[in-house]
């Protein structure tokens, strides 16, 4: 994809434009273990300000203040694309709103997500460029079983991440209205961390 864009001299742009960017942080078991912290009771839900989305194949542009020392990482994601208005979805209906299925890129700075943040995660994840999305997005019919599908990573050209789906489902929309073009991602774990840096 990325050779074809550059023989059209076009530039390959992210699947979709979100209203909204929504993600579910230490939502798979593996990931909190390799972060140090439990799994918890209830799902820990944030937001990404828009300017993080980034095309595929672009650069992350590192702030400085995230460099010295380098505290950047990143985390292959499933990300799914709301297809339409949902509110009070069950869980057994959930995948019904989904219009399908792209790669995301969830980038941290650590330490902003953490005490130079407040320990809100907004700030640490929502760094211009820190959310690559795409290239493609893939209609929910065409995916088949979601956790079946292998989510990788690669910085500069190296396989850093390669990890199957985690079993579980998109979360239930109980009391929040999510519109089309939503955005909500599922964290895969990498081994060992390593900062982009």
């Amino acid at each position: 994809m990325p050779g074809l864009a550059g023989l059209l001299g076009s530039q390959l742009l992210a699947p979709v434009e979100p209203r909204v960017l929504l993600c579910v942080g230490l939502n798979y078991r593996k990931h909190a273990q390799e972060t140090g912290n439990a799994v918890p009771r209830y799902p820990i839900v944030f937001a990404k300000n828009l300017s993080a989305v980034q095309h595929p194949g672009e650069p992350v542009v590192l702030p400085v203040v995230t460099t010295d020392p380098p505290e950047v990482d990143y985390e292959a994601e499933l990300a799914f694309v709301i297809g339409r208005p949902a509110k009070n979805v069950t869980p057994e209906r959930a995948l019904d709103y989904v219009l399908g299925f792209t790669c995301a890129n969830d980038i941290s700075a650590r330490r902003w997500q953490g005490k130079r943040g407040g320990g809100q995660w907004y700030v640490g994840k929502s760094f211009d460029t820190f959310s690559p999305l795409g290239p493609e997005l893939v209609a929910t019919a065409e995916v088949g079983d979601q956790q079946a599908l292998d989510i990788s990573l690669d910085l500069n050209g190296v396989r850093m991440q390669v990890r199957r789906c985690p079993p579980n489902r998109p979360p239930p929309h109980t009391g929040t209205r999510r519109a089309p073009a939503s955005i909500a991602d599922r964290t895969h774990p990498r081994v060992p961390p390593r900062m982009l840096l």
